[in-house]
């Protein structure tokens, strides 16, 4: 786990938003879940998204349930803000070119939001 220096911009919005705060990602993983499924893929993949759920690319993250959307992007450092960096291990089902990494801000010890963010193996985002 190590420090980033870096906050968070959350924003709240109604669920009939999440159509189009997924389409604004670029190349999204998509973890969601429905009543009797789960699925963990890269990109809508033609399904439409499932009840509730989490996708993110390599700046945004997006959280959905049935009462809303949460939007989670970087923002410029913020006093009394703690970013903290912490790989996802993942035991199969994605692609093990790609370092899935969680970055959780903190502000005086409560959880405000998480981000998740990848990177290719070896170097830049992927």
């Amino acid at each position: 786990m190590g420090g980033v220096d870096e906050g968070v911009r959350v924003r709240y919005e109604p669920p009939e938003a999440l159509a189009s705060e997924l389409a604004a990602l670029d190349r999204p993983w998509i973890a969601d879940e429905g009543p009797c499924d789960v699925g963990f893929r890269r990109g809508p993949g033609g399904e439409p998204p499932r009840f509730r759920g989490l996708a993110f690319d390599a700046r945004v993250t997006i959280a959905w349930d049935e009462a809303g959307v949460q939007v989670a992007e970087p923002a410029p450092a913020q006093a009394g803000m703690v970013a903290l960096r912490s790989p996802v291990l993942v035991r199969e089902g994605y692609d093990a070119r790609v370092e899935l990494e969680r970055i959780d801000y903190l502000c005086r010890g409560a959880l405000v939001a998480s981000r998740y963010t990848f990177r290719e193996k070896g170097g830049g985002d992927a």
